[in-house]
């Protein structure tokens, strides 16, 4: 019996040990060789739903702040609304950063000097407690809670070089299932981070809409808010139309909640804009919400400007089609030095003309 008793207890004190091993692996910086590791998660954020704002700078001066402004909101800079998808992979990347091994020691001397140059500061900000009492948060407010330096991609483009304050050697960091480095999700450029979205009104806060196509100006048309969701259809004349397909007309107002421009035309020349801007206008969108607020979209064809592009190009009879049939550009509320690059497809029935909401029978009867 006693030698029974000697194993369980043997047993019971090596899982024991091994608990306690498993436990300050996952809280602590234990390893059983005796050399001291963070854990593997000392990156990530464990509740990104109590994060309000992530400061990102580089070493070279630039700078981005994105704070969260109510349920889903996220602005840049605190004036500049955000795109969600690129806050949501950041939020995701966040989350889940994970050490997957310390850099070799031989090494460090030349990532520390390739660091002090190329990594982007990350700070990171919560809404936590001082402390706890009784299980209860005390002093709860926004507090720094994660501070690290990211660096550049791994020579096996898998991961990330990164320091964390309070540890003075850098890590390989990487986001378990994702074979890629994430550099870019760290942009400290503004222009990374801006919502492509141009329209965010609801059909029920839609006061009007005007269509005015400058090529066939008899398929303008105007739209006014009659009801809760009725509205009224009139022609380029004002005239009413009283027999029209309602739910296109429904289904087209109701995109205006989410339309986005595909990208902003950064490469144009002055001499081109200002030729655009005189030649090229095809149509204007003007929407006006139940506060008078007034957003206005103004379209202008895109030409085809490399010979390669005629694999693509429309032929006629007489020849290639002008203008390029997937993409145009777009000017929103008079801002004539930021061209939009817009996809058709995505704005098709926007740009519908007033033929394509009435009945075919309405054209047969007259």
């Amino acid at each position: 019996m006693k030698r029974k008793s000697i194993i369980y207890v043997a047993v019971a004190l090596i899982l024991a040990l091994v608990s306690a091993f498993v436990a300050l692996n996952e809280t602590g910086t234990w390893t059983p060789f005796g050399k001291k590791y963070p854990a593997s998660s000392i990156f990530a954020i464990k509740d990104t739903s109590k994060i309000t704002k992530v400061f990102l700078a580089d070493m070279h001066g630039n700078t981005v702040l994105i704070s969260r402004k109510g349920q889903g909101a996220w602005l840049i800079n605190d004036s500049l609304r955000a795109m969600e998808e690129a806050v949501k992979t950041l939020l995701t990347t966040l989350n889940q950063l994970t050490v997957r091994e310390p850099v070799a020691k031989v090494a460090q001397t030349n990532i520390n000097a390739s660091l002090a140059v190329s990594a982007v500061k990350v700070e990171v900000y919560e809404d936590v407690p001082k402390f706890t009492l009784f299980g209860f948060p005390c002093l709860t407010k926004e507090r720094c809670t994660k501070t690290y330096y990211m660096g550049p991609a791994t020579q096996d483009n898998m991961g990330n070089i990164a320091v964390i304050e309070g540890y003075n050697e850098p890590f390989v960091v990487h986001v378990p299932g994702f074979r890629g480095y994430v550099t870019p999700r760290y942009s400290t450029q503004v222009k990374d981070w801006l919502s492509h979205r141009l329209f965010e009104t609801k059909i029920t806060r839609i006061k009007s809409l005007e269509s005015k196509d400058l090529e066939h100006p008899e398929e303008s048309f105007f739209i006014e808010k009659a009801g809760t969701r009725f509205f009224h259809l009139y022609n380029a004349k004002h005239q009413q139309i009283m027999d029209y397909d309602t739910s296109k007309l429904l289904d087209m107002l109701s995109e205006y909640r989410d339309k986005n421009y595909e990208a902003e035309a950064l490469d144009l020349p002055e001499t081109t804009k200002d030729s655009i801007l005189q030649y090229n206008l095809f149509k204007i969108i003007t929407l006006t919400d139940v506060d008078d607020n007034i957003f206005e979209l103004k379209l202008y064809w895109m030409t085809y400007s490399n010979n390669h592009d005629d694999d693509f190009r429309y032929e006629t009879k007489k020849g290639y089609y002008p203008w390029n049939l997937d993409h145009f550009y777009g000017i929103f509320n008079g801002d004539k030095q930021t061209f939009y690059k817009m996809q058709f497809f995505h704005f098709d029935r926007q740009i519908q003309p007033l033929s394509y909401f009435i009945h075919k029978e309405h054209f047969s009867s007259n």
